[in-house]
């Protein structure tokens, strides 16, 4: 005997599904940046906001007169980093 599919509930399931692998697919597409001379991560996906950058902006977009919050040295300090 198959079992009885809930036909409400599994439009929402997908639904879920799609959303959480669009989410992980976005995170996976960030990178990191990490400052050479302190160590401070800046993270593509989360962004800074307390430096008025939003979450999603790529180091390219990041304003060219960026300076580490931790330290203060230039945008130029910065090495991309793979975390994993």
């Amino acid at each position: 005997m198959r079992p009885r599919i809930n036909r409400i509930r599994w439009p929402r399931v997908l639904a879920h599904t799609r959303e959480r692998v669009q989410h992980w697919s976005f995170r996976l597409s960030m990178k990191k940046w990490q400052c050479i001379v302190c160590g401070w991560i800046y993270d593509e996906a989360e962004g800074c906001e307390e430096e008025g950058i939003e979450p999603g902006t790529t180091w390219e977009d990041v304003p060219d007169d960026f300076v580490c919050p931790e330290c203060g040295v230039s945008k130029e300090d910065f090495e991309m980093i793979e975390i994993g």
